[in-house]
């Protein structure tokens, strides 16, 4: 009997431990807050940047070149 509540001691603990030890392991990017900076390559010469906006539920969309208008 001491054998099996051993035994079951050990397997949680080990479980425990083995979950606690991967939590660790995985680190979430934390991005800055505000807008992604603005790449400065202009791909053309008649090519105009759009600045980027907040969309309608709060998603950064980023700014790209385009077309002038």
């Amino acid at each position: 009997m001491l054998s099996i509540l051993g035994r079951r001691l050990r397997l949680a603990a080990v479980s425990v431990g083995s979950a606690a030890a991967l939590a660790g392991c995985y680190v979430v990017p934390a991005a800055p807050p505000g807008p992604p900076p603005a790449v400065l390559v202009r791909p053309a010469p008649a090519a105009c940047w759009h600045p980027g906006w907040w969309g309608p539920w709060g998603r950064w969309h980023p700014g790209h070149w385009g077309a002038c208008r």
